[in-house]
């Protein structure tokens, strides 16, 4: 019999976490400028990983708006929906600061 089967490494929660951060992205802060409304910022706790989509998503539940009335800057360029935070260049945790523009044009939901 050969002892050189497949061997696992050991229980190592540095391991785990660091796995956990590839699989699912660090936690990231979003400083939230609202450029429209003078001196306004929020700040939103999500994972590197998140799609801007749903960060639009979250944004549009706290201010009572659809995610399609929102944009979102980087940098002074437009973050792309279908792709995660981390996909845009210069995007790094823990935080960044991000321009939030809404189309105040079709803000009523009814």
């Amino acid at each position: 019999m050969c002892d050189a089967g497949l061997k696992l490494p050991p229980n190592n929660e540095k391991l785990q976490r660091e796995e956990e951060e590839v699989m699912h992205g660090t936690n990231l802060t979003l400083k939230l400028n609202f450029p429209q409304y003078q001196s306004e910022v929020e700040e939103l706790s999500v994972k590197s990983s998140t799609e801007v989509g749903y960060v639009k998503l979250l944004i549009g539940q706290r201010k009572g708006i659809t995610a399609k009335n929102i944009r979102i800057l980087y940098n002074g360029t437009q973050m792309i929906d279908p792709m995660s935070l981390c996909d845009h260049p210069g995007v790094s945790p823990p935080s960044i600061d991000v321009d939030v523009y809404i189309n105040l044009e079709h803000t009523i939901d009814v």
